[in-house]
């Protein structure tokens, strides 16, 4: 015979076997998340990563993957106004402010659950109203100086210091 027969068995076909996406690290900022990828022969068997490559079927598919890329949402204290007037017309109050939690983002007024409390300034702030050096102080009204048809009832006024 000029001829004989060799590698009688059959071919194999090789498939790259890419399983699903884990669950990503981070909800935002940017994660990562893993899969597996496996080549197997057409038997199902397992077979290394050169047989996939030799035939023809290119590297192994990514076996990770950045995730969940969007900003991470930030929240941020601000005050919302003026300081208001001292409570006190003379001696010790209090003056305040309204104070908001806002969204970084969008600068919409959000719940101040997602504002950290120990960066929230103050809303309320000590003050002191000076006190008039003098004042006027007045006595009882006296009796009225007619029992009928309209008469006038008096009191003194003096200024203190």
């Amino acid at each position: 015979p000029t001829s004989k027969v060799c590698f009688d068995r059959p071919c194999r076909d090789f498939a790259w076997v890419v399983g699903a996406w884990g669950d990503c690290s981070a909800p935002c900022g940017g994660g990562s998340q893993e899969r597996t990828v496996t080549c197997m022969d057409s038997t199902g068997a397992p077979a290394t990563p050169d047989s996939c490559v030799g035939a023809g079927l290119g590297i192994a598919p990514a076996t990770t993957q950045t995730c969940n890329t969007v900003e991470c949402p930030a929240y941020e204290w601000a005050a919302a106004g003026e300081w208001g007037p001292c409570s006190a017309w003379c001696g010790p109050g209090v003056r305040s402010r309204p104070v908001v939690c806002l969204s970084s983002t969008t600068r919409a007024v959000v719940s101040s659950s997602l504002c950290p409390a120990a960066t929230r300034p103050a809303n309320t702030l000590a003050c002191n109203s000076p006190c008039a050096a003098t004042y006027w102080a007045a006595s009882a009204w006296s009796t009225c100086t007619a029992v009928c048809g309209g008469g006038w009832r008096f009191r003194q006024g003096k200024c203190m210091a």
